[in-house]
C-alpha cells in the first residue's frame, strides 16, 4: 500500500510540473510545439579567394543553411530578401540598397525558375541533394553570379513590401540619394540616422530624391552603406550580418563592381537561408578567420584559392585548412588597371588586374601591339601575355594537323565578365590572313578548340578577331598541312638545309683528300 501511494505522489508531482508548462507556453502561442521536435540543419558553402597583394584578397561565395523541423511551427510562410549593390564609373560611385519581404505564395508566383535561380535555393528537395561541388561553379563562373544578383534585384523590385535606397556619389562633390520607402517609414529614419541628412518628403509618393553636397553628408562609403544594410536586416539573424561583419571596408573596393545578396525563404516545416557575394575585399587575416568560422559551424565547404601570379588553384578539405595561409602570398598582380571608355596599355609577361568597361587593352612586344582586348560592357579580368616557349607543354597538346602561328599566348581569367570580350590577335607578316584561326585551350577536357575568325586590318595591320563571353589561353593557329613561310615550322627546311650543308661539306672534304 505504500509503495503505491509513493508511485501515485511521484506521478501527480511529474504531471504538476508538466501542466503548468503547457499552460504557459499555450498562453505565449506557442503550443504547436510538439515533444520529439528536432531540428536537422544542412550547411554547405563555396569560397574563391584571389590573392591581389600580399594582405588583401577579393573573395566571392555563396552560403546556404537549410534547417529542417520535424513538427510543423507557427510561422507564416515568407520570402525576405536584403542585398548591397557597388558600382564604380569614371565619374560616380553608387550604392544600391534593396529590401524586400513578401509570402512565399507571392514569390513563387512571380518568379520564373533558371538553371541557378532563386528558386533552386528556395526548393527544400534541391538544397537536401546540394554539395560544395554543385555551388563550384556558379562561384568560379561569375557570369552566373551577376545573373543571380540581377535576378535578386527583380525580385525585390517586383516585391510588395520593399525598400530601396540608391546613393550617388559624383566625383564633382555632388550627392544625389534617393530612397523609396513602402516600410512605414523606416527607411527613411534609417537615411536620417546614418547619412545625417534631412528629409522631406514629396507629396504622398514614397520615393524621394535629394540633392545634397558632400559636406552634408557624414560619410557616403562602403562601410556606410553595409551598416545601412544590417539595419534594413534588423534582428533576422542569418548569414548576411556574419558575411559583413568580415568584408573590408576602410577603403573602396578594389574592383568596379561589388554585390552581397541574402534570401531567407521561411516556411513552417522549413528554413532556407541563402547568400551570396561577388567582388568582396578582406584582408588575408579575415579570410582566414571566416573559413575557420564556418569550418566551427560545420559547413561543409570547398575553398578555392588562387594567387594570380603563380595561377595556382587549391581545392581544400577540411584537413587541408590549415596549409592556406602559406598558399596566400603576394604580391599577385604587378598592377591594377582601370580602362572605363579608354584606352591601356601593358608589356607582355606583365601580370594585371584590369577593369574594362566599354574599354581597350593593348599588350605590346618590343614597342609593337600584339593583342589587343575590347570590352562591351563590364569586364574585369587578369590578363598575361606569355612568350610561346615559357607556356610550350600546353602548346604541345596542340593537334597534329594545327601549329602555333604566332609568338606570344593569351592568358585571361574571368574575374567578372557583363558583356561580350573582343579579343585580337596580330596576324604576323608572311603568313596569309585567310589561313589563320584563334584557338582557346579547354582546361577541363586539355585540349585546343579553334573557333570562328574573322580578320580585320587596323592602321595597316591584320589581326585575326573572335568574341567571346569566357575566359582561357588564347592563341593564333594555322594548318600544319598550310603551313606558310612565316612564322611556321622551319625545322622541315633549315633540316634540308643541314643535309646540304653536310653532303657538300664531306664532298669538299672526300676530294681534298684525293688530292
Amino acid at each position: 500500500m505504500r509503495k503505491m501511494l509513493y508511485t501515485a505522489i511521484a506521478v501527480a508531482m511529474v504531471l504538476m510540473l508538466v501542466i503548468p508548462s503547457t499552460v504557459a507556453l499555450s498562453g505565449y502561442g506557442v503550443n504547436e510545439y510538439k515533444v520529439g521536435q528536432m531540428e536537422v540543419s544542412k550547411k554547405i558553402a563555396t569560397l574563391r579567394a584571389v590573392a591581389v597583394t600580399d594582405e588583401t584578397l577579393i573573395v566571392d561565395g555563396t552560403l546556404v543553411n537549410m534547417s529542417t523541423f520535424t513538427q510543423p511551427r507557427p510561422l507564416e510562410s515568407q520570402a525576405v530578401f536584403a542585398g548591397l549593390f557597388y558600382r564604380r564609373t569614371d565619374n560616380f560611385t553608387s550604392y544600391t540598397i534593396h529590401y524586400a519581404l513578401m509570402d512565399m505564395a507571392t514569390f513563387m508566383e512571380r518568379h520564373q525558375e533558371g538553371e541557378w535561380g532563386l528558386g533552386n535555393f528556395s526548393d527544400e528537395t534541391t538544397v537536401q541533394g546540394m554539395t560544395p561541388d554543385d555551388m563550384k561553379d556558379l562561384v568560379k563562373d561569375r557570369s552566373k553570379m551577376m545573373e543571380l544578383m540581377k535576378e535578386s534585384k527583380e525580385v525585390c523590385g517586383e516585391a510588395t513590401e520593399n525598400g530601396v535606397i540608391q546613393v550617388f556619389r559624383y566625383l564633382n562633390g555632388t550627392v544625389y540619394i534617393h530612397v523609396t520607402d513602402n516600410a512605414n517609414g523606416t527607411i527613411k529614419a534609417l537615411i536620417e540616422q546614418q547619412l545625417g541628412v534631412i528629409l522631406q518628403q514629396y507629396g504622398d509618393s514614397p520615393v524621394t530624391w535629394y540633392n545634397v553636397t558632400t559636406s552634408d553628408v557624414v560619410d557616403v562609403k562602403v562601410g556606410v552603406a553595409i551598416e545601412l544594410l544590417s539595419g534594413i536586416w534588423g534582428d533576422r539573424g542569418g548569414l548576411l550580418p556574419t558575411v559583413l561583419s568580415y568584408i573590408e571596408t576602410e577603403s573602396e573596393p578594389l574592383k568596379t563592381y561589388f554585390g552581397i545578396h541574402e534570401a531567407m525563404f521561411v516556411t513552417p516545416s522549413t528554413t532556407i537561408d541563402f547568400c551570396s557575394f561577388i567582388g568582396t575585399t578582406m584582408a588575408r587575416e579575415s579570410f582566414e578567420d571566416f573559413v575557420s568560422y564556418l569550418d566551427g559551424q560545420e559547413f561543409s565547404l570547398k575553398v578555392i584559392v588562387r594567387s594570380i601570379l603563380e595561377a595556382e588553384e587549391g581545392e581544400y578539405t577540411e584537413e587541408e585548412l590549415t596549409a592556406m595561409k602559406e598558399r596566400l602570398h603576394g604580391p599577385a598582380v604587378e598592377r591594377i588597371v582601370d580602362a572605363v571608355r579608354e584606352t591601356r596599355r601593358v608589356s607582355v609577361n606583365e601580370c594585371v588586374l584590369v577593369n574594362l568597361e566599354n574599354g581597350k587593352l593593348e599588350i605590346e612586344k618590343e614597342g609593337k601591339v600584339v593583342i589587343k582586348i575590347e570590352a562591351e560592357g563590364n569586364i574585369t579580368l587578369v590578363s598575361r601575355v606569355h612568350n610561346a616557349s615559357d607556356v610550350q607543354d600546353i602548346l604541345d597538346k596542340l593537334p597534329e594537323d594545327l601549329i602555333l602561328a604566332t609568338e606570344v599566348v593569351l592568358d585571361i581569367d574571368s574575374e567578372e565578365v557583363s558583356g561580350e570580350l573582343t579579343i585580337k590577335i596580330k596576324i604576323p607578316e608572311g603568313i596569309p590572313p585567310e589561313e589563320v584561326k584563334i584557338a582557346y585551350y579547354d582546361e577541363s577536357t586539355g585540349t585546343w578548340n579553334v573557333v570562328s575568325t574573322t580578320v580585320v586590318v587596323e592602321n595597316g595591320e591584320y589581326y585575326a578577331v573572335v568574341v567571346t563571353t569566357h575566359t582561357s589561353l588564347w592563341t593564333l593557329v594555322t594548318s600544319a598541312e598550310e603551313a606558310p613561310e612565316g612564322l611556321a615550322s622551319y625545322y622541315p627546311i633549315i633540316g634540308i638545309a643541314l643535309i646540304i650543308v653536310i653532303v657538300v661539306a664531306s664532298y669538299l672534304v672526300l676530294k681534298r683528300r684525293k688530292t
